[in-house]
């Protein structure tokens, strides 16, 4: 069926909140707007899922696949996102304020004028990354791959011990 979500929205809704998600096909579901806060997604595939302006406060997403999907908006304050795909994702103006993304792979993922106020992005691998305008004040990028990234205009001050940050645009 080619592109088509892997269950509707109310479908997803009712698997996420009867608490067997972890590991749930999601892929493509439209969870726009959604209260997912607190919610264990461990493992599970939300490719291409709308997660726009969605509550994941709390959120436990670690070894997830986020890959293409839209959270831009989203609230993800101290969201679980370690060892997570971002690949490609767009978290455009999300508040991430201490989010846990150690060893999470992002590459080409936006996090324009986001809010990553102690953030915890180490070992990550975030390869042609965008954080134009995004605030990141005490984010810790301990040895985190920013190679080829978009800094421009981010504002704080972070972190970058041992962090590989060739062809970094600030």
């Amino acid at each position: 069926m080619g592109n088509a979500p892997a269950m509707d929205r109310a479908q997803a809704l009712e698997l996420i909140r009867s608490g067997s998600a972890t590991g749930a096909d999601l892929r493509g579901v439209d969870l726009s707007g959604a209260d997912l806060s607190g919610v264990r997604l461990s493992h599970a595939d939300l490719s291409g899922a709308n997660l726009r302006e969605a509550n994941l406060r709390e959120t436990i997403l670690d070894e997830a696949d986020l890959s293409g999907a839209d959270v831009s908006g989203a609230n993800c304050e101290f969201v679980v996102l370690g060892g997570a795909d971002v690949s490609d994702a767009d978290f455009t103006g999300a508040n991430l304020q201490r989010a846990n993304l150690v060893g999470t792979r992002g590459h080409r993922a936006r996090f324009d004028r986001a809010n990553l106020y102690y953030s915890r992005p180490g070992n990550a691998d975030f390869q042609g990354a965008s954080f134009r305008g995004a605030d990141i004040t005490r984010a810790i990028f301990r040895r985190a791959n920013l190679s080829g990234a978009d800094l421009r205009g981010a504002e704080g001050q972070a972190n970058f011990e041992s962090a590989t940050l060739e062809g970094v645009r600030r």
